[in-house]
């Protein structure tokens, strides 16, 4: 079992298209091949009819095809996804050493949901050589789908981070401010594009939502170099500490997200 996972949790308004849906799949294939992994399974969870029980989410997980899967979401209303690259026999979620979630459409939730999760050690590595690596999965997604908010993080696989940040809580023992955040999420995620959830490592936020004066104080707090533009509207704002530091408990780490809080108007801000 992988000790941590980091987190890339994206939000956007439902798109059906099977163009934006084949696009995603070959970034998905990207962000995989990134990683040097090979996505090997897939299960498809679909309506049969609008209105209709979610079938299949819970199912065997199959070979991955990519033409199955366009010929899936041609037949029948998308729900979610589940991709993945793991051993044989493995539990796919916890032993992936990554993990793709594409939330389509849910009920009563309004909003898509794109999840990645991916083994921190190796990433950790990885992000050594490729420092753009995460900044190009972003832009990469934000060419196909209209994201209103995400944000880079990690979490011990222990406590279930898949269940954590599709808003369905972890069955295992969360911190204070685990279970504050998980709660004020609950309580406002319909407001997902026009607040945001927390400050994590890294961040992606609006500047129309937030303002000029506001992402001029947080880049005085993180440095201009770890301010990105993903797209005219979008930025990427990263706090200054290595990745493997970027865990609730690290001084350092606790402090910059306190700061960069600090500088988000309070009525922007889902967790105070």
């Amino acid at each position: 079992m992988k000790e941590s996972k980091i987190i890339i949790s994206l939000y956007f308004k439902p798109q059906y298209s099977r163009e934006s849906f084949s696009k995603l799949i070959e970034v998905f294939e990207g962000v995989s091949g990134s990683f040097g992994f090979q996505l090997n399974g897939y299960s498809y969870g679909y309506y049969k009819k609008p209105g209709s029980k979610l079938k299949g989410e819970e199912g065997k997980y199959e070979q991955f095809d990519k033409n199955n899967l366009y010929k899936l979401f041609e037949k029948f209303t998308p729900g979610a996804i589940d991709l993945s690259s793991a051993p044989a026999d493995a539990h796919v979620t916890r032993d992936s050493s990554l993990f793709i979630y594409y939330a389509i459409n849910r009920p009563n939730i309004a909003y898509s949901q794109i999840v990645i999760l991916i083994d921190a050690h190796h990433a950790n590595e990885i992000a050594k050589s490729k420092t753009d690596i995460f900044v190009d999965i972003l832009k990469d997604t934000f060419l196909i789908v209209d994201v209103k908010y995400g944000f880079l993080t990690q979490m011990s696989t222990k406590k279930m981070p898949i269940a954590y940040f599709v808003g369905q809580g972890s069955p295992l023992k969360m911190s204070h401010e685990e279970k504050e955040r998980d709660r004020m999420w609950r309580q406002h995620r319909g407001n997902y594009d026009s607040m945001i959830w927390d400050i994590f490592w890294g961040n992606t936020l609006s500047k129309k939502l937030h303002g000029a004066e506001a992402l001029k104080n947080i880049t005085s707090i993180v440095g201009e170099e770890n301010v990105r533009d993903l797209t005219d509207n979008m930025v990427y704002i990263q706090l200054p500490v290595s990745l493997a530091d970027a865990v609730e408990g690290n001084d350092e780490y606790d402090r910059l997200r306190l700061e960069v809080r600090k500088a988000i108007t309070p009525e922007l801000l889902m967790v105070k």
